[in-house]
């Protein structure tokens, strides 16, 4: 649901481990409306960061629950991308079938605006920051609203889980690009 801009998380400052080890923060807002904050430490050059996250046509390839994602259209920093997802839990899979804007603001923003599908609000965006480690902070905040009448508890367990799945899964392909890119290595899609 995000990915691409990825798309729905991203945090301002949650503080991340010692280790980097993102964090995703859901909240639930009232029935169906959740309020997503994500935050990483990663050890990429900014434009790793920066052509990961607008790498719309791999996003498929990287993020976990993501099966298709493809840029419809382009214009300028205006990027129309349409994703499919399928979040398993427990005896339910939910299928998400999205389109969304993808707004590119270099060097440091990308928001991500529903244009349609089977949620009801999915507003949101990245904002990456230097650190004064070396490391960025790579950040969602956003909101997503869902459209259907399954219950808070499990609503809320779907959320949080593609959430986690979304976010987790584009940390660890920036963290792959990054590796590759110092040691030389052809890029390669993650599995």
């Amino acid at each position: 649901m995000l990915a691409a801009s990825g798309w729905l998380l991203l945090v301002f400052a949650c503080p991340a481990d010692a280790t980097g080890e993102p964090i995703v923060t859901v909240m639930r807002q009232g029935h169906g409306l959740y309020k997503i904050q994500a935050h990483a430490l990663v050890r990429a050059s900014h434009q790793t960061l920066w052509d990961t996250l607008t790498d719309y046509e791999k996003f498929a390839q990287s993020v976990p629950g993501l099966h298709a994602s493809h840029v419809m259209s382009r214009s300028g920093m205006r990027c129309m991308v349409r994703q499919q997802w399928r979040v398993s839990l427990l005896l339910f899979s939910y299928p998400i079938d999205l389109t969304v804007l993808s707004v590119e603001r270099p060097p440091s923003a990308l928001e991500v605006h529903l244009v349609s599908g089977n949620l009801k609000r999915l507003d949101g965006g990245y904002s990456i920051e230097e650190g004064p480690d070396g490391r960025y902070s790579v950040l969602w905040d956003g909101f997503v609203e869902d459209s259907t009448f399954i219950p808070d508890l499990i609503s809320t367990a779907i959320v949080r889980k593609l959430a986690e799945m979304q976010f987790r899964g584009m940390i660890a392909e920036i963290e792959r690009r990054a590796i590759a890119r110092s040691e030389g290595v052809r890029m390669v899609p993650s599995p």
